[in-house]
């Protein structure tokens, strides 16, 4: 938001230089991103009186001009259609500088000499007017001397970070009460005296409320006899530094008023308002409206209608109708001050895509109170500057009254929070500071809210609040900690932590993805998974919860590879979402990995290295469960339409599937932009948390030699080579520590149905060293049950 310091100074005296306030406001909680300093854009001009019009002899549409500025009289070629003599307009003579660093020089135009130039607001860089030339007041302007525009102020703007929470602090109220508690000044508020006449306002309007949920309070105002004209230039000047473009004194008051107070107003031009009646109402379904920006928008039922008796003449919080808006015609305003529901302006802003300054400041919470002293306030301006005659009285419909609410706060807490002590003295004077009316009783102090303030609910958001102002650089860091440890800890989170520091310890990197997707990342890898679609998604990049975490993993893989860097091994681990059978939103934590590129990140000289493969991936997860204690994996095939033929493998714990990994196919990478094969795998955290073998006990470092044997056999090829290991493992008894495959070969003197197999054996005994007679009968066990079981056959 735009912060005008010559505003601020309206409510609070400050006398700090621009950059320490942009100091002091960032360190209560309000980032400054921005400081625009405002001064005049141009040098060299001065006032100067048209004497003399003349037709330019060789072109239609241009004037030739006698101007006296005050020493000499300049003959001036102008082309602004409502120049005349007569006029005391700003002559920008030789040498002048205009917007942007635009010099004044003499020129020839069409054969006729000009030696300076008649200015318009644009041309001078007062506003974007360039209709014509600017027409001086011959009262407030002397020929001859400097031109300043009459109201001009230099100007400070800070452009400030209000968070969602502070909506009282969109307004220049709401940031002078800030400054005026940090720097321990007085707030003066804003004017609002008023003359009222004696015709009633009861007598011209009613106000009905069919909603009073979407609506709890309705002011309105009744001004008449205004006069549209252009805006006092103070009032201009005020407008534009922060970001509004002035229209005409009516609306720019009720803008004004909106960036002083934080209040959105509304004038009605009152001889459109059917009935001389307002209702609010909800809209009906299919219901069609003009808004101000001549868009035909097309309502819901839970959409908030403001009409007359007749027809709808604006949208609740957002926007006015085209049918009610002032005109140069107006003579009679009915002004709006209403407090909207958040929820309900929120819906209708964001289904309609309309996000306007009365809608930002509703959808974060108005203040119910401050609606009838902006009505004053707006009241005040039209009676000082658009001749207004005010209407005896308001109109206040206020269904559902909103009152101040108290909250307790122990000073000793204080203290125990920040490991700092504030004295009491200085806690009342900060919250008094901040409008909180305060009743101390001993350690206890009982806080009256405002209404302006829905974010002070609790004892913290007080405590907060007390920190912020006293300042959180002053407080010395406290040397001792005070941990408490009587807490459970969950269980979950200590795991993911666990899974994290095994799974960074074999090579991989974490990325970190968004939960909201496109609809191309829900169909990449799960195009059968019904997703959980988001209702006023931000862009439809952001429509849908992501169903996986691969396509996310595949764009990491994606923006790494077009940098250049292609060996990659990444995870993540996070929360996947989809409808259930019932059509209600399911989810789980999901922990997946891929690996692309060559198998080791860094090659070294004198040495070769092989393109990433499956059984690299599955050599992974095989490292993660020893890791993880967990025991008895059984590896199953998997059909998946996301991987290649034959390469999708199932982890089971008896029988039932933890994760799977495989080959994303041809078809997935190319959705994902992606060339190189891409391994991958997937877990439920849950799943792998539960398979985790909780009885595992400490084995001491064995002191005796282990004794190798290799075993190679003949197999049918249709054979797992985790069913010969489990069985090896299971004749091989307590003495057998290890069994690893170390061969498969298939192709010459191998029957075209078989398959060689070697495995290597590791034998070892922690209280002995091994012999042969001990080893022999294992190994005659293990190859007599490979040959009932399987009718494997022993190699030479």
């Amino acid at each position: 938001m735009k912060v005008s310091l010559n505003w601020l100074k309206d409510f609070v005296n400050l006398s700090a230089t621009p950059e320490e306030i942009a100091q002091t406001l960032t360190m209560i909680g309000f980032e400054v991103e921005g400081i625009e300093y405002i001064s005049l854009t141009f040098t060299g001009v001065v006032v100067g009186d048209v004497l003399e019009k003349e037709k330019h002899p060789n072109a239609d549409k241009l004037s030739v001009c006698k101007v006296d500025v005050g020493n000499e009289v300049l003959n001036i070629v102008c082309g602004a259609p409502n120049v005349a003599k007569g006029q005391r307009v700003p002559v920008a003579t030789i040498g002048a500088v205009l917007k942007d660093d635009f010099t004044i020089k003499p020129v020839k135009l069409r054969g006729v000499d000009s030696h300076g130039m008649i200015c318009s607001e644009r041309e001078l860089g007062l506003s974007d007017s360039h209709s014509g030339i600017l027409v001086l007041d011959t009262e407030q302007y002397q020929m001859g001397e400097p031109y300043k525009p009459v109201g001009f102020d230099e100007d400070v703007v800070f452009e400030v970070n209000v968070t969602p929470n502070r909506p009282d602090c969109l307004s220049h109220l709401g940031i002078a009460r800030e400054l005026a508690c940090a720097y321990h000044l007085p707030l003066t508020l804003p004017k609002t005296e008023i003359e009222e006449t004696e015709l009633d306002i009861s007598d011209y309007a009613t106000i009905e409320i069919e909603d009073s949920e979407a609506c709890p309070r309705y002011v309105a105002r009744l001004i008449r006899d205004v006069k549209l004209e252009p805006s006092p230039v103070w009032m201009k000047n005020r407008l534009e530094a922060v970001g509004i473009r002035s229209i005409n004194n009516v609306v720019d008051i009720t803008n004004y008023v909106l960036m002083e107070t934080g209040q959105p107003l509304h004038a009605f031009d009152y001889d459109l308002v059917a009935q001389k009646k307002i209702v609010v109402r909800p809209a009906q379904e299919g219901e069609n409206f003009i808004t101000l920006d001549d868009q035909t928008r097309k309502l819901k039922s839970s959409d908030l209608l403001i009409c007359d008796g007749e027809k709808g003449v604006a949208l609740a919080g957002v926007m006015g109708g085209q049918n009610s808006e002032v005109k140069a015609t107006t003579q009679h305003i009915l002004l709006e001050s209403a407090y909207f529901s958040p929820l309900s302006v929120r819906k209708t802003a964001k289904r309609l895509g309309m996000s306007t300054e009365a809608s930002q400041r509703f959808e974060r919470g108005a203040d119910p109170e401050n609606t009838v002293f902006s009505a004053n306030r707006a009241a005040h301006l039209f009676m000082k500057h658009a001749s207004g005659k005010i209407a005896k009285g308001f109109i206040d419909v206020n269904p559902k009254k909103m009152t101040k609410w108290t909250v307790p706060l122990r000073h000793s807490r204080i203290s125990k929070i920040l490991g700092a002590v504030i004295e009491k003295e200085q806690v009342i004077r900060i919250l008094n500071g901040l409008q909180l009316i305060t009743n101390v009783e001993n350690d206890l102090i009982q806080v009256e809210i405002p209404t302006y303030r829905p974010d002070l609910t609790r004892e913290i958001d007080l405590i907060e609040e007390i920190v912020r102002h006293h300042g959180y650089d002053v407080i010395e860091p406290n040397r001792k900690s005070v941990i408490s440890l009587d807490y459970e800890e969950n269980k979950t989170d200590a795991f993911v932590e666990n899974l994290k520091d095994i799974v960074t310890g074999i090579g991989f990197m974490e990325t970190l993805s968004d939960g909201m997707v496109s609809q191309k990342h829900v169909t990449i890898v799960t195009p059968k998974v019904h997703p959980v679609q988001i209702k006023n998604p931000l862009s439809p990049d952001t429509a849908f919860m992501r169903t996986s975490i691969l396509p996310g993993l595949l764009d990491a893989i994606r923006w790494n590879k077009n940098r250049s860097t292609a060996n990659l091994r990444f995870f993540e681990i996070g929360k996947v979402f989809w409808l259930n059978a019932e059509g209600n939103p399911s989810e789980i934590l999901e922990f997946s990995a891929a690996i692309t590129g060559e198998s080791r990140p860094i090659a070294y000289w004198g040495e070769s290295v092989e393109p990433s493969n499956f059984y690299q991936l599955k050599g992974f997860a095989e490292t993660l469960f020893g890791k993880l204690n967990i025991n008895d994996v059984q590896f199953a095939s998997l059909e998946d339409p996301k991987y290649e033929k034959d390469s999708g493998i199932s982890f089971n714990i008896d029988n039932e599937p933890i994760g799977q990994m495989g080959i994303l196919n041809q078809d997935v990478l190319e959705k994902a932009d992606l060339e190189k094969p891409v391994y991958v795998m997937q877990f439920s955290v849950q799943l792998l948390m539960n398979a985790v073998n909780s009885d595992a006990k400490f084995r001491p470092i064995a002191k005796f030699p282990a004794v190798k044997r290799d075993l190679a056999i003949l197999a049918d090829k249709t054979l797992k080579i985790e069913d010969l290991q489990q069985t090896i493992a299971k004749k091989g008894g307590a003495l057998l520590n290890k069994v690893q495959l170390f061969d498969l070969y298939q192709g010459d003197r191998i029957p075209e149905s078989k398959k060689s197999i070697a495995f290597s054996l590791e034998f070892i005994s922690e209280d002995r060293t091994l012999t042969e007679k001990e080893i022999e009968p294992i190994m005659l066990s293990i190859i007599r049950e490979l040959e009932a079981t399987y009718q494997c056959t022993l190699r030479s």
